[in-house]
């Protein structure tokens, strides 16, 4: 009997069949080591391991991790690092698929506030935001790491004067207001009235303080 189950799983993968039906026949023999050594673990692979004890799931699992990063299917492989309770391992894998949105998400609701992993995060996806034109998602994640000016830099790339005041506005929440600080929202100003906003201009100083109106007049 124990031959014939055998020369099934050998069938199965002579026909490059679907990891289940071999997980399921190997099931019967007690081991996994055919789909392990074949690459053909499955979700229910693992499934079905849970009923061999915890080490024994935690095996199959660890393996099935391992086989989904070869094949680069990393946002997978977050989801298996997860329930392994590895989480900066989890939130790595997402990195690693460019899921820089989830691994976030994951690291801030699963680890320490000043883990190495939110900052680096943050990085991976305002350079992906920056890469793919995204300034507003890039800017976004550089402001939680304190980079007020680099994002306000960023923003007036844009030829959008919404992206002009959006970075003046940056600029002016800045906690730390220098005489440096002043003198870039300064010149962002005084260039956007080259670029015929000046009406905008002029409506958007007449909200704020005396101190920024101080900074227009000046020029």
């Amino acid at each position: 009997m124990i031959d014939l189950v055998k020369n099934e799983i050998n069938e199965q993968l002579e026909l490059n069949c679907g990891g289940d039906g071999l997980s399921e026949i190997s099931f019967w023999l007690g081991t996994f080591q055919h789909v392990i050594e074949n690459d053909k673990i499955t979700d229910t692979t693992v499934a079905l391991a849970a009923s061999m004890g915890n080490s024994a799931w935690r095996f199959i699992t660890e393996k099935y991790v391992e086989q989904l990063q070869r094949k680069n299917i990393f946002d997978r492989a977050a989801t298996f690092l997860l329930a392994l309770g590895r989480v900066e391992d989890a939130v790595r894998s997402y990195n690693s698929a460019n899921q820089h949105k989830e691994a976030l998400v994951l690291a801030r609701l699963r680890l320490d506030p000043e883990h190495k992993l939110i900052e680096e995060t943050l990085r991976l996806l305002s350079e992906r935001m920056f890469a793919t034109g995204n300034r507003i998602g890039g800017c976004k994640a550089l402001i939680p790491l304190g980079e007020i000016e680099e994002a306000a830099k960023q923003l007036v790339k844009s030829p959008r004067f919404e992206a002009w005041i959006g970075a003046v506005e940056l600029l002016l929440s800045e906690e730390k207001q220098d005489e440096n600080i002043y003198k870039i929202i300064g010149n962002l100003l005084h260039t956007m009235l080259t670029l015929d906003w000046t009406d905008k201009i002029e409506a958007f100083v007449a909200k704020k303080d005396e101190a920024l109106k101080f900074i227009f007049l000046q020029k």
